[in-house]
């Protein structure tokens, strides 16, 4: 059976499926631990176990429940095979609530089919007031095709077969899209593996009546496709015959089902030929196309593009760590993209790594799921992935041969509350602390630095909060993950281990007891500066220690390599030692711990060595 892919999008109203007879059954390789299953991103992560299905399934479909707020509160499962395996289809349905974890008994669809597709009507369309899912396409017990799609009414919780509208011609590996109250099933190839470029529309604000549908401008198979939140459905790449060593094809096409007499027309071209890859909303404009092979039986790839509808065009979009085809690709959030599982010629049975990507720093963080936190692991294969976006979730169910019921919720970003401060947390901690807390980080495997574009950084104790970019939130940082230069850590009372490039050389050391940005200026060879953030607060009056203490932005440093921290008067650089560097309303104070310290006095434009046990206070320039 050919691997599947898909992508998954946050908004309701457009939602797409990418596989030729599973919605979300997808051939990539997920590990298990104890049962339950673990997949990791490069965001800061936990791994949650959760309720099991009553019944063993792959092959299976999994369908948000929509909600008015783009949320998913509930996931709809069903179809699929079980222990009878292909023979035996399974027609049961099972719901899963986010709030609680566990599953309950939905209505069985009429007939038990295998490999079938779905999409998430949004609510308010027609007879749909709190919203259903559309299904379609799959085989049944005795190997045959099922033409008629299927709608879940969500209001009456009932499955009604849609005979009126059957697939025609019968069909497999097309792309199936909803945008608003229109599904659109575009090529694919039909049982004499001749490619199609037909495409039938569907309108299910009333009962589901077929709209006419102009054809896709080439046929192709094995495409992917993806709603832009413009609402226009973007079709890329594949495959327009079936022949050994066939070429991928390297166009792409846009279509507004509310406007079908405008046809689809033609995007410039990907800058390279794919097909078997990916295509997922990429940041609330843009679409991330990724991997595939560029010809049928080749290597895979790992160079990835993005399409920007504003231009028609494409442009490049960096390079994966691990060349993937019929990975999974989940936009699970706009800003974040994750590349799953797939296969190449080095791993034919499955993947076992992920590649995440952002607008702030492309793609980093690769985490190895076979690393040691999955030591031990099997694999799970023909598994569904059903994003939960309000908390940067992903619901892992079913899988395997032979099939499990197991089921996980992978927390990209846990939940928990960020601090917004009107001005920089400071530590109420003494200036020295009596007992640095032992490092114990857990630094992901395949985290890398790069020279002035980011630096890796594990928590090692404590509580950490991170800013991104020009974000104004704050978010816990938990797992370790490269971190683009200009980001904001707070480690008032946490600590955290960084690591940089410095002229082509790993360097590492702790930071602690503060907030402070973190650049790397260019031309000085990959030189982190870490600048406070915040002022002392100074007043005329006289005012307690402890309220002084409060009011001073700080930060300790503890390790090796070339780092430097730099507050408003002074800047203090090192190669390995420990040291503090302190804002007071005197000016900048830096106390040296252990080794020596080069202190830059901004105002007597001076510099000086600072050895251990003493310290320097570079005062502001007079006032005249």
């Amino acid at each position: 059976m050919h691997p599947l892919h898909t992508d998954l999008l946050p908004p309701p109203t457009m939602i797409h499926r990418r596989a030729h007879g599973a919605t979300l059954a997808l051939r990539a390789l997920i590990l298990t631990v104890a049962g339950l299953l673990v997949i990791t991103g490069s965001a800061a992560a936990s791994f949650l176990p959760t309720g099991s299905m009553a019944t063993p399934r792959s092959h299976h479909v999994a369908v948000p429940l929509p909600e008015t707020d783009g949320s998913v509160q509930r996931i709809l499962v069903t179809g699929g095979q079980g222990a009878g395996g292909p023979g035996a289809p399974l027609n049961s349905t099972e719901i899963y609530t986010v709030a609680t974890g566990t599953w309950s008994a939905g209505p069985p669809i009429p007939v038990g089919r295998t490999d079938l597709q779905g999409v998430a009507i949004p609510r308010g369309i027609g007879p749909y007031t709190q919203g259903g899912v559309f299904v379609v396409g799959g085989t049944n017990a005795g190997g045959g095709p099922e033409t008629a799609p299927l709608i879940y009414n969500v209001a009456t919780n009932a499955w009604t077969s849609i005979t009126a509208i059957a697939l025609n011609p019968v069909r497999s590996r097309f792309t199936l899209s909803i945008s608003g109250a229109r599904i659109v099933i575009a090529g694919g190839m039909d049982g004499n593996a001749t490619v199609q470029n037909t495409v039938q529309m569907f309108d299910v604000s009333g009962a589901g009546v077929a709209v006419a549908a102009p054809p896709l401008g080439t046929a192709r198979t094995q495409h992917a496709a993806t709603v832009l939140p413009n609402g226009r459905v973007l079709v890329t790449g594949g495959y327009n015959a079936m022949t050994p060593n066939v070429p991928a094809l390297a166009s792409g096409e846009t279509f507004n089902p509310g406007n079908p007499t405008a046809g689809w027309i033609a995007t410039g071209p990907m800058s390279t030929q794919r097909a078997d890859h990916t295509a997922a909303v990429a940041d609330g404009t843009r679409a991330m196309i990724a991997g595939g092979v560029p010809q049928l039986s080749s290597p895979a790839l790992a160079t990835s593009e993005l399409y920007d509808p504003a231009t028609n065009a494409f442009s490049a979009a960096g390079t994966m760590a691990t060349a993937r085809a019929a990975q999974i690709g989940l936009g699970v959030r706009p800003g974040w993209v994750a590349q799953v599982g797939g296969t190449n010629t080095s791993s034919p049975a499955g993947i076992d790594s992920i590649d995440s990507w952002s607008p702030a720093f492309g793609w980093t963080g690769l985490y190895g799921l076979g690393g040691p936190e999955t030591s031990g692991a099997g694999a799970r294969t023909f598994t569904t992935a059903t994003a939960i976006p309000q908390t940067d979730e992903i619901l892992i169910a079913g899988g395997n041969t032979p099939p499990v019921a197991t089921a996980v919720r992978y927390q990209a970003t846990p939940p928990t509350p960020a601090p917004t401060p009107t001005s920089a947390p400071v530590p109420t901690a003494t200036p020295v602390p009596t007992a640095a807390p032992a490092p114990t980080p857990t630094p992901r495997p395949g985290v890398v630095p790069v020279q002035n574009q980011s630096v890796a950084v594990a928590p090692v104790s404590g509580t950490v909060f991170i800013r991104i970019g020009t974000s104004t939130e704050y978010r816990e940082f938990r797992v370790g993950e490269a971190i683009p230069v200009g980001t904001v850590l707070d480690t008032t009372d946490g600590r955290v281990r960084l690591t940089s490039i410095f002229n082509g050389v790993r360097q590492t050391a702790d930071f602690y007891g503060g907030t402070f940005q973190v650049l790397q200026p260019e031309g000085q060879g990959g030189m982190v500066e870490l600048r406070l953030i915040g002022k002392p607060t100074c007043s005329n009056k006289k005012a307690s220690a402890a309220v002084k203490r409060k009011t001073k932005p700080r930060v300790w440093g503890d390790g090796k390599g070339r780092f430097r921290t730099r507050g408003s008067n002074s800047s203090a650089t090192v190669r390995g030692t420990k040291w503090l560097v302190e804002e007071r309303c005197t000016g900048t104070y830096t106390k040296v711990d252990r080794g020596i310290v080069s202190v830059r006095d901004f105002t007597r434009h001076r510099t000086l060595l600072v050895k251990a046990g003493r310290n320097y206070l570079a005062k502001p320039p007079r006032r005249r």
